[in-house]
């Protein structure tokens, strides 16, 4: 029974880490929509996040195992890349309208991120003797280890909350499902983030399980996106027709309002080309009649 249970938990696992990379693909494809075609330049930020959360999701499933210079190199890639992800959701909580402002935004998340690192390095100092014993291969006490990983953990909460805290004040005008889906799904995944804790308890089920809420929480915001780019592209077109007719309506008011205008010279003129008429006719009898 207990041998089923493992192939059983082992194919749900496979299934969740291989359905990640195309609803992660998805949301990359419609967030680079919204930040290119419907000018929301901060996206690129959300955009950078979560590729890199794709590359530390493959890191993490197919990365190497074997230690390289005494380092878990699929440790510390995975760590790092998903550092990066929280570092550009902080970011774009951060970034101004402009590009000054977004640089200084960038530039201030980056600092935090180095400061998370370097305090989760001093507590691995402190806790077992070296900086690098989060990496290295040996084994260090479960409760240790999450002590180590705590900073870690916590920005990954705070970044992925605060960004989903700036998608709400940035989506006020959007469809309202479009926009729910999207930020409370977001600030799920953000929340999941203190989950990583089940890790360290080697609680397989668990961890299979916070795997399958957070890829529940990246499809939902993937719908969400759909249905928000959905909507925001038939409001684009929309206006867009609305206007070439308001343009037409305006280029023939302003010729009716210019006809309206000059009436008399309009008749004025109808009136001296008559009189010319007349004047040709007139001529012309009185020729023929000098001839005879």
């Amino acid at each position: 029974m207990v041998e089923q249970e493992k192939v059983v938990l082992t194919a749900f696992d496979f299934i969740i880490r291989g359905l990640n990379p195309p609803i992660l693909a998805v949301i990359m494809v419609l967030i680079a929509f919204e930040w290119l075609t419907h000018r929301r330049k901060n996206w690129s930020l959300l955009l950078a996040g979560w590729m890199f959360n794709l590359v530390y999701l493959y890191s993490e499933t197919f990365g190497p195992t074997v230690p390289v210079l005494g380092l878990n190199i699929d440790r510390f890639a995975a760590t790092n890349l998903s550092l990066l992800t929280s570092a550009f959701f902080l970011a774009y909580f951060f970034a101004g309208d402009n590009r000054e402002r977004r640089a200084e935004g960038i530039l201030r998340a980056f600092i935090i991120a180095v400061l998370t690192v370097l305090s989760s390095l001093v507590m691995a100092r402190f806790l077992t003797g070296s900086i690098w014993s989060p990496f290295r291969s040996v084994k260090v006490a479960p409760q240790i280890e999450a002590l180590i990983y705590t900073p870690l953990i916590l920005f990954s909460l705070a970044s992925t909350i605060l960004s989903a805290y700036r998608l709400n004040k940035e989506l006020p005008g959007a469809d309202r499902l479009a926009s729910n889906l999207i930020i409370r799904a977001w600030a799920v995944y953000g929340f999941l983030q203190i989950l990583y804790y089940l890790k360290f308890a080697q609680n397989k089920m668990a961890v299979t399980a916070v795997f399958g809420a957070a890829l529940l929480s990246k499809a939902t915001i993937s719908i969400g996106l759909f249905r928000l780019y959905r909507d925001e592209t038939q409001r684009y077109y929309a206006e867009k027709v609305r206007q070439q007719y308001e343009n037409k309506q305006q280029l023939a008011f302003s010729w009716f309002a210019h006809e309206l205008k000059h009436p008399i010279f309009a008749i004025r003129l109808t009136t001296e080309t008559l009189h010319a008429e007349l004047a040709n006719r007139e001529y012309s009898k009185a020729a023929k009649a000098s001839r005879r």
